[in-house]
Parts: structure tokens; sequence; C-alpha cells
């Protein structure tokens, strides 16, 4: 979801930007599923039905959006040792000023979502933590450096060794923590698993991205199926119950940024990047406002109120069987609409405001020159 802070041109990668587009559509279906229920997941102990089983893939799945998104900020960092205050500056501003304007907007609006906490917690992001990716890319970029240099010193069997240590370690790390130091470890994961992709060209990913795809879809599809043909109980033990059972307990922790899902987008990530797709303006244009229109529609002010009480998610779930067409559509609609704010934004607060702030190259001097590597 990082902004892309350069002019969009015709003949950029279209491919890496259609990734980031879809992976932006598949935070906004996880974040559907998610605020379609009184709690995360609420849906697990349910009976089985259609809709239950679009539920639970997209809990299963919708995380390796996320994924997509480190390793894409991580894919054109490897391979230099650099920093530019000028990049990490903009985001800020990017995520101060659309915080307060969705302040504002609220404000306007009358919203209840208003208050005085909410409002302290807007003008100190990103120090709040409303947004993870944006917090924790924040972190990252400015250690980027110390990485970058970490990782020019490493050989490959050194890199490999770093790589499964950091991936054995992390479902050890969520049991216990889902702090922003979590987070970050994840962007570290994805920069060293991102080294070890690009060093070697012919790795097992790109060449069997297709195996991979099909085996995290079919172990998806046996734990729905689990869902409908198990019984309550299996050998002692209980698998559902009303307040849950092992399998949602499963399913539930399957359901975070799991290892399946990094394997999913990194299968996902060369089957794209396979594609003969040639540079389109039109995807360039769009994938450029992905990050807005993160900041927009999860601010604290409205990522309940769009899913609840504009799109009534929870309507779709328990009164129609066409949970699946809406889980698909709603997340087109949030996206062409928060893109169309975030053009606004930026081109009146980016392109016309930004560059005369009389401090902004002043700050970025100072900070280049005593943050140097």
């Amino acid at each position: 979801m990082e902004k892309n802070s350069t002019l969009v041109k015709a003949d950029r990668d279209s491919r890496f930007e259609l990734i980031r587009i879809l992976a932006m559509l598949g935070v906004l279906a996880g974040h559907c599923n998610t605020f379609a229920f009184s709690f995360k997941e609420e849906f697990l102990p349910w009976p089985f039905s259609v809709n239950y089983a679009f539920a639970m893939a997209t809990s299963l799945l919708c995380h390796t959006s996320n994924w997509f998104f480190i390793l894409l900020t991580c894919w054109f960092s490897v391979g230099r040792v650099s920093f530019k205050a000028k990049r990490l500056l903009k985001i800020l501003w990017q995520i101060w000023t659309t915080c307060v304007l969705c302040v504002l907007l609220a404000v306007l609006l009358g919203l209840d979502t208003v208050n005085i906490k909410t409002v302290a917690l807007e003008l100190i992001t990103p120090l709040s933590t409303q947004y993870w990716y944006a917090t924790a890319m924040v972190v990252f970029i400015i250690i980027l450096p110390l990485l970058q240099s970490l990782e020019q010193h490493l050989d490959n069997d050194r890199l490999i060794v770093v790589c499964v240590l950091l991936i054995l370690i992390r479902p050890i790390r969520s049991i216990f923590t889902a702090m922003l130091a979590g987070e970050i470890c994840d962007f570290i994961l994805g920069f060293f698993l991102v080294c070890y992709l690009k060093r070697n060209p012919d790795n097992w990913f790109k060449k069997h991205y297709k195996a991979g795809i099909l085996l995290v879809l079919a172990m998806t599809a046996a734990l729905i199926l689990g869902k409908a043909l198990l019984p309550q109980k299996l050998f002692g033990f209980t698998l559902f119950s009303k307040s849950g059972g092992l399998f949602p307990a499963l399913i539930h922790k399957l359901s975070k940024r799991s290892l399946h899902q990094l394997i999913l987008a990194v299968c996902l990530f060369y089957a794209i990047m396979n594609l003969n797709l040639r540079p389109s303006r039109f995807i360039n244009v769009l994938a450029k406002y992905t990050f807005g229109v993160y900041l927009w529609h999860y601010n604290y002010v409205f990522r309940e109120i769009i899913w609840k009480n504009l799109l009534h998610a929870n309507y779709a779930y328990t009164r129609s069987n066409l949970y699946g067409v809406f889980i698909i559509l709603a997340p087109m609609l949030v996206f062409a609409a928060c893109s169309a704010v975030e053009w606004a934004r930026s081109r009146v607060l980016d392109d016309w405001l930004y560059p005369r702030l009389p401090w902004n190259s002043r700050l970025e001097a100072l900070i280049d020159r005593h943050y140097h590597w």
C-alpha cells in the first residue's frame, strides 16, 4: 500500500501496478468480511452454508494481500543502500492530511465516531497504530539502510538461514503478541525473502508457482469441506460447539498472516509477473491511489460505517445467499469511491500545497544530512 511518489508513466511495468490493485481489493474484501459481523470471525461456530464458505475462504486467504504489499515494498528496496527523506516525508504528509480530512468530514456529517480521544489519535498518526501497515512501513523505511547493509554481507547460505529462522519464529511470536514489533518483523522477513528470490531467479517459487497456488487453494477447499462434513466430535475431541471448538480455533489461527498465505502471495506474484501484459496507463493511474484507498476506508471514523451502515455487509450474509457476489462487488465500489476522494486530496494537498510549503525542502535536506548512509 506504499504510495508511488513518481510520476505515472505509460511505460511503467503494469504488472507491479496490477498487483497493487488486486492486493488492495483483497484488503477491502478482508475488511468487509471482518465488519460484516459483530466481532472478527464471529461466523465460525455458525452452521455451514454457501455464504459461510465464501466468508471462510476470505478469512483464510485475505491476508495474502498484506503479504503482497510487504513483498512489493521490499522488491524495490533490495540490492542498494539508500535513504531519502523526501520519500518518508511525503508518506507522512499523505497519512496525516488524510487523517485530518477524515475528522473534518466526520464532523461535518455529524458522525458519532468523532470524540476527543479519536481526534487525538488522528493527529498523532502514524505514531498511533490505527493503520498498522502504514506505521510499520514508516519504521521499516527508517531501518531499511541497516537491513540493506546487512544483506550485502550475507552469502546465499546465511540468507536462507535468516529467512527460515524468521519464518519459524513468526507463528511462535504471533501466539504471544500482535504488537507493532511483530508487524515490523513481517517486513523484515519480506525483505530477506525478496533478497533470496532476486538472488536466485530460478528459485522454486518461480518454477513451480502453479503448484504452489493449487496447493494452497486445495488446502483452503479441504478446510471448507471439513466444516461441512466433519462431525461435532471426533475421537473424543470437540471439533464444533456453540461457543467454538477445535476447528474454529484452527481457522482463527490460520486466518492471520500465516505461512500458507505468504506462499500464495509469492506464487501469485510470479504468476502475474509471468503475464504478457503491456504497459497500461489506466492500470498505472489506478494503482497510484491504492495507498490512499487504504487510508480513507480504514480510518477510525469510517472503517465500521462503510461496511455496517452504508453497505450493510451483515445483511448480505444473514439475509441473502449472495454474500459471494457481495464480497467481490462491494470492495470494487469502495475502491472506486475512495480513489475519487484520494484523487481530489492529492491534486490539492500533494501536487499544489506540499511543494509550496516553506519548510519541506529544508527539513528533507536536514534529515538527509544527519541520517546519511
